[in-house]
């Protein structure tokens, strides 16, 4: 396969990869790997805002609005904010646990994914990833 359309291909092909992982792992069709990110985030900037939260995410506020919207309905997120227009997100009882299910369920997909990687070559990739995240967040990536 020509190297141009691989290194398009791969990030998007790692993420399919860890949400086959993560959904099997679960184990629950009423769950989707994509909320992961975002029950992440919440659980470490509790009272966040959507505009943070996309932010973070670094994806579009009406995908925030629309996730956000499925896991308050579900019960695992809450808005405590005082105003229908604002956000101040939190994890109920039943969002902490998930995001402990989602956690550990990430954990193991990334392990399988890097299992043929000699440890040297996982720190490597973390660098670089890095790296990379900075360079999008508009640091000069260092």
């Amino acid at each position: 396969m020509d190297e141009n359309i691989c290194g398009h291909y791969y990030p998007r092909a790692m993420i399919e990869y860890l949400n086959r992982i993560v959904d099997k792992e679960l184990n629950d069709k009423d769950i989707q790997s994509s909320w992961g990110p975002f029950v992440k985030v919440i659980r470490v900037h509790e009272g966040l805002s959507l505009k943070d939260l996309s932010s973070i995410l670094m994806v579009d506020k009406s995908l925030s609005t629309r996730t956000v919207r499925t896991l308050i309905e579900k019960g695992y997120v809450e808005n405590r904010s005082e105003s229908d227009r604002k956000y101040s997100l939190f994890l109920t009882e039943k969002g902490i646990d998930l995001s402990t299910r989602m956690e550990s369920a990430f954990t193991k997909a990334w392990k399988d994914l890097f299992s043929n990687l000699e440890d040297d070559e996982i720190l490597v990739l973390r660098e670089v990833s890095r790296k990379i995240y900075n360079k999008i967040k508009g640091g000069d990536g260092q």
